[in-house]
């Protein structure tokens, strides 16, 4: 290696089963959208963002998130079939704690918003 020379090693990720696509933000840019696999040089240090689609009916369980670069690294994403969770109106406010880190969706049927005159 010469003296001042950035070093650089391979970055590869695998979009495996089940996600539609994925973005890949380095050290904070602009997000690239990507469909297939994804295999880059790039500098040592460098932070790489990744943030997976899955397709319908799927949650990522890994290979989403940031790193550094200090080594050549694989990434995998992948998926598992997303998990629902059901509660009943009780009338109250109710408290949940999400059983592990990620990304979830709440949706909320009948809520109505109180007018005033």
């Amino acid at each position: 290696m010469v003296a001042g020379e950035i070093r650089k090693f391979t970055v590869t990720i695998n979009k495996g089963e089940h996600v539609q696509s994925f973005t890949v933000s380095i050290n904070g840019e602009e997000a690239k959208e990507y469909t297939e696999n994804y295999s880059q040089k790039i500098a040592k240090g460098v932070e790489v963002t990744i943030t997976a689609k899955p397709e319908n009916g799927y949650s990522v369980i890994e290979g989403s998130g940031n790193f550094k670069v200090k080594c050549n690294t694989t990434r995998e994403i992948k998926t598992e079939t997303a998990k629902v969770y059901n509660f009943d109106y009780t009338g109250t406010v109710q408290e949940w704690k999400v059983p592990s880190t990620g990304i979830y969706e709440i949706e909320c049927w009948g809520a109505q918003r109180k007018q005033s005159n």
